[in-house]
């Protein structure tokens, strides 16, 4: 006797993502049909009740994102790596704690690989890259150096607001940035807010609330 396919009516957009994730549709067939026809329902109802120029800027967005990530990512990963060659094997780079620094490269390096990932399972519309942007956007967002400790870390661009020793001001910047130290060293209190992560951010925990879209026409 065949197990009763599950009601998918009362599951909510994202869980229907993520049972599709996971189900075996060669030994349950009828399960994954069901999926697939209430995702699509569901898709449809979004696309009734909500205005064409509004749901072709949220596609926007999500595409956005992702590109800026995996462009970043990619670009990132492979700064870090090449750091890290300089410092153990070129020994190009002069460091007095090569270790350390190794590690700082490689933390970073695993950080933007993560940004690589995430763009490419959100440009899926996978649930685990709307996860791992949020993360990815959320690590961005503050930048700060105090005496003995400083942290950056930016995917692709950043426009900050700074608070410099008690002054305001506004920067943008195009590519990566990362960097991160603790110990002796420093002066004053500097702060960086990255209003474009806090932006993507807000963006995609509103674009995962509303029920995500399927990808345009032709992509797979």
């Amino acid at each position: 006797m065949s197990e009763r396919t599950p009601d998918y009516t009362t599951y909510t957009i994202k869980e229907l993502y993520e049972v599709q994730t996971w189900i075996d549709a060669e030994h349950y067939p009828d399960r994954a049909r069901a999926l697939r026809e209430e995702i699509e329902k569901r898709h449809r109802v979004i696309r009734e009740t909500q205005p064409q120029a509004h749901r072709h800027g949220r596609s926007i967005s999500r595409y956005t994102i992702a590109a800026f990530q995996m462009s970043g990512g990619l670009y990132g990963s492979v700064a870090a790596v090449s750091a890290i060659w300089r410092i153990l094997v070129v020994m190009q780079e002069r460091s007095g704690r090569p270790l350390l620094s190794c590690l700082v490269h490689l933390t970073f390096g695993a950080l933007f690989a993560m940004s690589l990932a995430a763009g490419v399972l959100l440009w899926r519309d996978r649930p685990l890259g709307w996860l791992l942007s949020k993360l990815t956007q959320a690590l961005q967002v503050v930048q700060f150096q105090v005496p003995g400790a400083g942290y950056a870390f930016a995917v692709g661009a950043a426009i900050l607001v700074q608070v410099h020793g008690g002054e305001v001001g506004l920067s943008a910047r195009l590519g990566n940035d990362y960097r991160f130290s603790a110990g002796a060293g420093g002066h004053g209190f500097n702060l960086d807010i990255n209003t474009l992560a806090l932006v993507f951010l807000s963006a995609l925990i509103e674009l995962e609330k509303a029920g995500r879209e399927p990808p345009p026409p032709g992509s797979s």
